[in-house]
């Protein structure tokens, strides 16, 4: 088992962080996720930087508040586990936030995986 250093957002919307043991990355993500926060940066102790990906997760939420972004994860996370298709998801939940940056990022995202990007 490896330790992991992680940033994450708590339900309260409070940046937490620490470590955890995991096996593996989404091992820890799903520690975490388990524990009711939103994972912000995972990162095996010894390893610098997050990976290209993270970055530019990160990049995309910066302007998007912590209860917004807690509302999206939960409503994702009910949808898909309903079996609605991807693209329908990012389809009502962006009929349903008003916040315009998380509008066009989920429009963005959407384009992104209709034209064959992996989610």
């Amino acid at each position: 088992m490896a330790t992991f250093s992680y940033q994450a957002i708590n339900e309260s919307g409070s940046m937490v962080s620490g470590e955890v043991e995991a096996e593996s990355t989404d091992m820890a993500n799903n520690i975490l996720a388990a524990r009711g926060y939103l994972p912000s940066k995972v990162v095996e102790k010894g390893q610098i930087l997050p990976s290209a990906f993270s970055k530019r997760l990160i990049e995309r939420f910066t302007s998007i508040k912590p209860p917004e972004l807690i509302l999206f994860t939960k409503q994702f996370k009910t949808l898909i586990r309903a079996g609605v298709p991807i693209l329908k998801i990012f389809k009502v939940i962006e009929n349903q936030t008003e916040n315009i940056a998380l509008k066009n990022i989920l429009l963005s995202v959407s384009q992104d995986v209709e034209e064959g990007a992996s989610l």
